[in-house]
């Protein structure tokens, strides 16, 4: 048997790396629907997997409307920093696909989101806008069940 996932809207993040713990989110935007899985930081030995924490809640409906709002406006406002895309833009009249910029190894980060027939997805670390991190900030705390 095959489980097809859902094709609706929805928001996911995980963050992990050598010297990050893991974090995995999932929000169903319809349903209201949120899991949060996390690991202790650490490492973890050859042949071992790292000990998750999952947490499951129902985001009510206000929760639900306030979160997709964050989303809206975020994405309107772009996840991507104008600073890197000012550099982007630089590059390509030089000839250059985009900026060259220096790899961050701590962590990789990794968030997608579809809502009402618009998605986004995570730029390059080092590019994040401001809309991105309170994207980020509002859809940890749904998960979490805390407040703004």
């Amino acid at each position: 048997m095959v489980v097809h996932k859902s094709q609706g809207d929805y928001i996911n993040l995980t963050v992990g790396g050598l010297t990050t713990a893991g974090l995995e989110i999932s929000i169903d935007l319809e349903t209201g629907d949120a899991v949060k899985r996390s690991s202790k930081f650490g490492s973890v030995r050859s042949g071992e997997q790292p000990d998750w924490v999952e947490t499951k809640r129902q985001l009510g409906s206000d929760e639900l409307n306030t979160l997709r709002n964050v989303i809206e406006i975020s994405l309107a406002e772009g996840l991507r920093s104008k600073a890197c895309d000012d550099e982007d833009e630089q590059a390509r009249k030089q000839g250059q696909r985009f900026a060259m910029r220096p790899p961050i190894a701590d962590s990789i980060i990794s968030l997608s989101v579809r809502l009402g027939g618009h998605m986004g997805h995570a730029p390059e670390r080092q590019c994040m806008s401001p809309a991105f991190d309170r994207l980020w900030t509002a859809t940890y705390n749904a998960a979490s069940g805390s407040a703004d």
